[in-house]
């Protein structure tokens, strides 16, 4: 059960899991001290394929697959960091599982997050935002891509995903961010379409 809670005013809806950010806070028992984080992620950690058997009793997978939903659905902030952990479900180390640990914290400092959708019709219709690094991952040499998509102000589609081949220059990393965010887009506009 993803336990979302909707708080609805006249105009504005807003999502939160907070009831779920506490349990697993409880059950995976990370987030002891009263120290919150400012960021989801350390900025510059770089992480590489361990050994996970060096890790038995350790809840890696449970702990990330668990992050998922909520990366998904109210907290699109936490979304790189989930899905950089999940490249790792089954070759982390003890840094990998400090980092998933250290994004549960994160979301459990940063509760009055939330993702909110007012009532704006005079906002652009479709705004759409798109991201890439160059190279980020030291295995493989792809870059990883974001993508936002505002309809009248309020997002209605987020992703981060690795690109599928590896980009020789920074342009070309951009480019195929922004293909893949008009791709998504393009759903929407047909949407749209289909409603006039």
């Amino acid at each position: 059960m993803l336990q979302i809670k909707l708080e609805w005013t006249e105009n504005s809806v807003s999502l939160s899991q907070n009831r779920q950010i506490e349990s697993f806070k409880q059950r995976f028992n990370v987030c002891d001290s009263k120290r919150g984080f400012t960021t989801p992620m350390e900025t510059k950690l770089k992480l590489t394929k361990g050994d996970a058997n060096n890790l038995p009793d350790v809840p890696y997978r449970e702990l990330v697959c668990s992050l998922v939903f909520i990366a998904r659905y109210p907290r699109p902030d936490t979304l790189f960091a989930v899905s950089l952990l999940c490249r790792f479900l089954t070759n982390y180390t003890e840094v990998h599982w400090k980092a998933a640990k250290r994004v549960l914290c994160y979301t459990a400092s940063t509760t009055d997050r939330v993702l909110l959708y007012t009532q704006n019709l005079t906002a652009p219709v479709l705004e759409l935002y798109t991201d890439s690094d160059w190279g980020s991952d030291q295995l493989d040499g792809r870059s990883t891509s974001g993508v936002l998509l505002l309809m009248y102000g309020n997002p209605v589609a987020w992703s981060t995903e690795k690109q599928t081949s590896v980009a020789l220059s920074i342009r070309e990393a951009e480019y195929i961010a922004i293909t893949s965010a008009f791709k998504e887009a393009k759903y929407f506009i047909h949407l749209m379409q289909m409603e006039m």
